[in-house]
């Protein structure tokens, strides 16, 4: 009786059901691709992206599953195919050196999609839902509707899309063109020609809608942030390449033309040499009175979203202009601050 108040740590702490569809579906849909030949060791070192010498030699680096998982440990690979094989979806075999077998459960779920909820990793649970802290989880949600789309559209599970680690990297990197977007780990060239535009699309349309910026590490980098930042490392290549182009005397159409990129993707350079000091004639972009009446209406509601400004403004301005009037306002601002900095008297 003694003991009535102890128990193990199961008990103190019980691990909790998730639904662990997609992950389910990238390991069961790997274990198919690999002909039911291979343990868990060679699936899980597909599945988070390996490059040996097995995997090149057997031609296992080509499969549509190589790195889907690899935002997942080993240990949690490991324990979805525990889980797995006490449900019941998959079996290992005594006398094929462990090869995995799907069972009908097993391809039930793989092929005709059904629900898979699995115990969570104990303590772990942070990987379940490895969205709760992620940044502009609106936009993240928008991408994964329009990745249900396209899936749907082509009768394949979401995931032979593009990951979710990848939608995120997205949603924190925004891709403003082609090459941007296949920085980010797991868009390779023939997804970016499948889906590339369609979801470039959908993320410029967010970014004139709010504003957003790329995401600073660990944190959402605001107007200021980012052209300090600008200033500190130089406008990149690409930014550079738009300029040269534009101080030219190309207007922003040629631009675009001669360099594959969208208009709001060239303004969006412009905008950045902007911020980062560069000599950008203002006046060639947004004429004085258009610009002087986007700046009242930045005055009166403020410089986060551009959605609102454009609402003040009324019909007849584009989210191009006003994010190139913001940008001049904030890199005037940021000028200001720096001269105000300087004179300050050591002793402050």
């Amino acid at each position: 009786d003694g003991q009535a108040g102890l128990c193990c740590d199961v008990c103190r702490s019980p691990s909790s059901e998730a639904d662990y569809t997609v992950p389910a579906q990238m390991l069961l849909s790997c274990i198919v691709r690999t002909g039911e030949r291979f343990g868990i060791a060679h699936l899980v070192a597909i599945l988070r992206g390996s490059r040996s010498e097995r995997i090149t030699r057997l031609g296992h680096d080509k499969l549509t599953t190589h790195g889907i998982g690899r935002d997942r440990s080993e240990a949690e690979w490991r324990h979805l195919f525990r889980e797995l094989a006490r449900k019941g979806y998959v079996r290992q075999a005594e006398d094929e050196f462990g090869a995995i077998k799907l069972t009908d459960s097993g391809r039930a779920a793989l092929f005709r999609r059904e629900p898979v909820v699995l115990t969570a990793p104990r303590l772990a649970s942070a990987s379940v839902d490895p969205s709760a802290a992620q940044p502009r989880a609106d936009l993240f949600e928008r991408l994964r509707e329009l990745r249900k789309q396209l899936a749907d559209a082509r009768g394949v599970p979401p995931y032979v899309v593009f990951h979710d680690s990848v939608l995120r990297q997205m949603a924190s990197d925004l891709p403003a063109d082609r090459a941007e977007l296949l920085r980010i780990p797991g868009v390779g060239e023939r997804k970016a020609r499948d889906f590339g535009q369609a979801f470039l699309t959908a993320i410029a349309a967010y970014a004139d809608e709010t504003g957003a910026r790329p995401a600073a590490p660990a944190m959402i980098a605001t107007p200021l942030d980012r052209a300090h930042r600008a200033r500190l490392d130089g406008p990149s290549a690409t930014v550079l390449s738009t300029l040269r182009l534009f101080n030219e005397g190309q207007s922003v159409d040629e631009v675009a033309a001669a360099r594959g990129l969208t208009v709001r993707t060239v303004e969006g350079h412009l905008g950045e040499a902007i911020e980062a000091g560069e000599p950008v004639d203002l006046d060639r972009l947004v004429p004085a009175d258009r610009r002087r009446a986007i700046e009242a209406a930045i005055a009166r509601v403020g410089a986060r979203y551009l959605k609102p400004i454009l609402e003040a403004l009324g019909p007849g301005y584009t989210y191009g202009e006003i994010s190139l009037v913001r940008a001049a306002l904030e890199a005037k601002a940021k000028v200001a601050g720096g001269a105000t900095t300087g004179s300050e008297s050591p002793g402050r």
